[in-house]
């Protein structure tokens, strides 16, 4: 686990990150909760618009046998929280007459720096995630990366997948586009359960932290991972969607999408406390 002080500057483990998060829900930053519906006129909506930290609306990547089946739609009928309201759904499979795999996502780009929110300093990515529906082959992925893809590769910067067989998935990458270890997380997959997922992001160190709550099993922090691309400014896109070996559909929702300066350097540097924090 990271240590509080581990760097010259603070950075929290992703485990208080989350609980900071839940205590201090006004931190300055970049958010997507799907408020204003299925509407292109408001950054807040689906597919959206440009504006509030966010670079351009929702979009959707699929490989060439690929279609969204439903959705991607906003949706309130099973909120993925008792509070959270609207969130955005979507099923994927296979196009009429095609075979083969089902791969897609939907992605979004965010501004680097926005409203006190900067990409290049330590930063928290918070959101809530449902799988919906799966079979045995389905692998969900979560991560980021730049340009448009719709699978991670080389250049993604953090990734999170899930699948029936391994749960929840983190890994930790070697800062030169592989990947050192792939650690399973304890943390299953349940269809209908949602996940709430908090990634600690420090680019100075190439290295992210990960914490995993579903509130029925036991909370999971990852240990320090690291980027798996040589990257070392982020600030480019957020996907979310999953694969399918065997061509069948899945389906899954999103909610409370967010970038935030990490919160105990914000909360401080408003106490004026930031200075004694810092010492080691």
């Amino acid at each position: 686990m990271i240590s509080p002080f581990s760097h010259s500057r603070p950075i929290v483990t992703a485990a208080v990150a989350a609980s900071l998060l839940m205590a201090c829900p006004a931190l300055a930053g970049i958010d997507a909760s799907f408020d204003d519906g299925n509407t292109d006129q408001s950054s807040d909506g689906f597919p959206g618009t440009a504006g509030d930290g966010w670079l351009n609306s929702w979009l959707t990547r699929t490989n060439s046998r690929t279609t969204f089946i439903s959705g991607p739609t906003v949706d309130d009928t099973q909120p993925l929280h008792d509070d959270t309201g609207n969130y955005l759904s979507a099923t994927l499979g296979l196009a009429a007459g095609q075979t083969g795999g089902v791969t897609g996502v939907v992605t979004r780009n965010y501004e680097k720096v926005h409203d006190g929110f900067d990409a290049d300093a330590v930063h928290i990515v918070h959101f809530l995630f449902r799988p919906d529906s799966f079979t045995s082959n389905t692998v969900f992925m979560i991560f980021e990366r730049g340009g448009s893809p719709i699978s991670t590769d080389s250049a993604t910067i953090w990734q999170i997948r899930g699948n029936q067989a391994n749960g929840w998935m983190v890994y930790d990458g070697n800062r030169n586009g592989g990947i050192r270890e792939e650690i399973k997380t304890g943390i299953d997959l349940a269809a209908g359960r949602t996940y709430a997922f908090t990634v600690t992001v420090d680019p100075t160190q190439q290295s992210y932290q990960v914490a995993i709550s579903d509130g029925v099993q036991q909370p999971y922090t990852s240990p320090e991972l690291g980027f798996r691309s040589s990257a070392t400014s982020v600030g480019q896109g957020v996907h979310f969607g999953g694969s399918d070996s065997d061509g069948d559909t899945f389906s899954f929702s999103l909610d409370e999408v967010s970038f935030v300066p990490e919160p105990v350097s914000a909360v401080l540097i408003g106490f004026g406390g930031l200075a004694l924090f810092m010492r080691r």
